[in-house]
């Protein structure tokens, strides 16, 4: 009859490697950090818009009724009895993904609280030509500076200087709401 091949009473190189009490540790190791680097990666890898906006803290008083001056402050012909009041709000995309115009769900609007008349808006710095940011001008007098642009990719954007009718204890918010973005 056949004669069967003898087995060996020593295992097999291979399955003594990885019957090997480090090599088991360092494999468990090399998959637990592998699921991290999987999770960190992906969320990495997403992209999402993030209009973000930063209110300079220091605003600036130009003109404080009441005190010891002869400085008075005339605006469309009318005398201002109120302070006057100077700060910059800065807007820009923080997320990974593009901005367009077409993507402003609801307008996004800087605006004073409690509302107070806003004198003028200017754009003071854009972060590219092609941006083209641009400021509406009809809602002054409620308080409200509708803000608008062409495109904003990451890390795009603008300031915009705010001179209004009211003290330096007017809070400035913005709101709207953005394709991807709930709100600002």
């Amino acid at each position: 009859m056949g004669s069967k091949p003898e087995v060996s009473a020593r295992p097999s190189r291979f399955r003594a490697f990885f019957s090997n009490f480090l090599v088991g540790i360092v494999g468990t190791a090399a998959s637990i950090v592998g699921v991290f680097l999987a999770v960190y990666f992906y969320f990495g890898s997403v992209s999402y818009p993030e209009l973000v906006y930063f209110v300079n803290p220091v605003h600036t008083i130009v003109v404080k009724q009441g005190t010891a001056s002869r400085l008075g402050v005339v605006f469309d012909g009318h005398p201002l009895t109120q302070d006057v009041t100077a700060s910059q709000v800065a807007i820009w995309n923080r997320g990974h993904q593009v901005i367009r115009r077409a993507a402003i769900l609801q307008a996004v609007t800087i605006t004073t609280e409690p509302r107070v008349p806003i004198l003028e808006a200017t754009i003071r710095k854009t972060s590219r030509d092609v941006v083209g940011f641009d400021l509406g001008r009809t809602r002054f007098a409620e308080g409200e500076v509708p803000v608008s642009w062409n495109i904003l990719e990451e890390g795009d954007g603008g300031v915009v200087q705010l001179v209004y009718a009211g003290d330096v204890g007017t809070q400035i918010r913005c709101r709207g709401v953005i394709e991807g973005q709930r709100a600002v």
